[in-house]
């Protein structure tokens, strides 16, 4: 069964913020690239 989870991107001065808020996790990247590869990882770490 496959399930979705949003996932916020923020914009800042210094790059970007990544929170998914169903897990209660967040992370601060420097590139829109970075927050892709980043936002599944977030997500295993949860489970895990």
């Amino acid at each position: 069964m496959k399930e979705a989870y949003p996932v916020i991107i923020t914009k800042e001065n210094d790059g970007y913020y990544v929170s998914i808020p169903d897990f209660d996790m967040a992370t601060q990247v420097t590139s829109i690239v970075d927050s892709f590869e980043k936002s599944p990882l977030l997500c295993l770490r949860y489970f895990i």
